[in-house]
């Protein structure tokens, strides 16, 4: 298609006078006018010079104008193209055929400047404004990369591994920018901090949240004295900056202590993370704890239980369960306990990631995912 402010027309019959006539009507709107005088002639030109507008007879030697348009909407560079057909006005059958076959519009024959003239014009109006839109589009998908692209940024980079634990993850945005995060570090009193979060809705606005969460949360962690008090200091800060905005925040919090083998953790609105091992098909699922985050007062409260060596910490965002098949059934709690059950603790954390998101990915097969997907494992040696 034409990047120039210009568009570009052809005009496709096999009579010279209303090549010639159609194209006298029609100069002074300024744009450059191509002929053809019969089907393939005209599909030729299509496919070198890539026009804007096609205004083509339909009763024509070699090609006809059916199979001109049919050929022209079999091409995904002319999309976009606008279609106008000249038929005899009791044609009606063909007019239908026409814009069954991918056609915008018809004029009739004999011709009357004035009409044919005004159709044009709304295809040029039509053609332009869908210009302008694949061009704001265009920005707005420029955008969203940069977005998405400075919030992977903020996701670590690497993730800590030692003698006493060994971590894995995988992130799957959906589209560009998404609102999942996850991240595990040292903070400054020297405590083991495993978290995952996911924001409301996609796109730009959940990218900028999910990146203030990961202020908030590397800011406050040294004040937490739990993991529940933690959760409480987060959700104030959140309160202040979201104010009264409909977005909001579901996280689990964890302090892992490997060397006493001991997990304080919390969670808010996001339940069902999973305890693995230390025996194969070992499993328990943690509670959903407090409300999200960004919309109420708490509380949040916590727990603290054993973390035995050979146990997996299993945290993963909502992505994972509401991935849907082809069928719009959803992945679900059921397969992934049946994974997880399947899986030998002796594994690698990486190995355990690898096969949820190859489940995942093989149950929705050429779907969108529908979600961004996080999953983040941490396993106790």
């Amino acid at each position: 298609m034409s990047e120039e402010n210009n568009l570009h027309m052809l005009i496709v019959d096999d009579s010279p006078m209303v090549l010639s006539f159609a194209t006298h009507v029609l100069k002074r709107l300024g744009i450059p006018i191509l002929t053809a005088d019969n089907g393939r002639d005209g599909l030729e030109k299509m496919q070198s010079l890539e026009p804007d507008i096609l205004i083509t007879d339909l009763m024509m030697p070699e090609m006809d104008g059916f199979e001109l348009i049919k050929r022209v909407r079999a091409d995904d560079r002319f999309a976009r193209t606008h279609i106008i057909v000249m038929t005899a006005l009791e044609q009606v059958e063909d007019k239908v055929r026409a814009l069954q076959l991918g056609a915008n519009d018809y004029t009739v024959k004999p011709l009357d400047a004035n009409e044919f003239s005004a159709r044009v014009q709304a295809g040029i109006r039509e053609m332009r404004l869908k210009r302008d839109l694949m061009q704001a589009l265009d920005s707005l998908d420029r955008e969203l990369k940069l977005v998405a692209h400075l919030q992977r940024r903020l996701l670590p980079k690497t993730l800590p591994q030692s003698d006493l634990f060994q971590t894995a993850a995988c992130y799957l945005p959906w589209r560009r920018a998404g609102g999942d995060y996850y991240d595990c570090f040292t903070d400054a009193r020297g405590r083991l901090v495993a978290a995952i979060a996911d924001v409301s809705g996609h796109g730009a606005s959940a990218a900028v949240l999910m990146g203030m969460f990961r202020a908030l949360l590397k800011h406050l962690v040294v004040e937490g004295d739990s993991a529940s008090d933690l959760m409480v200091r987060l959700n104030s800060a959140l309160l202040e900056n979201i104010g009264d905005d409909s977005d909001f925040i579901t996280a689990f919090l964890a302090f892992v202590d490997p060397d006493a083998g001991r997990l304080n953790y919390c969670a808010a609105g996001h339940g069902g993370m999973v305890l693995l091992g230390p025996e194969k098909g070992q499993m328990e699922f943690l509670p959903a704890g407090g409300t999200v985050l960004g919309s109420f007062e708490g509380p949040w409260p916590d727990a603290t239980t054993s973390f035995a060596k050979g146990t997996f910490l299993v945290l993963y965002t909502d992505g994972l369960l509401e991935a849907e098949g082809e069928n719009g059934e959803q992945f679900g709690r059921r397969r992934l306990e049946e994974i997880l059950r399947a899986f030998d603790p002796a594994d690698h954390p990486q190995a355990l990631v690898d096969r949820l998101e190859r489940s995942v990915k093989s149950f929705v097969r050429n779907q969108d995912l529908g979600d961004d997907l996080t999953i983040f494992v941490l396993k106790l040696l």
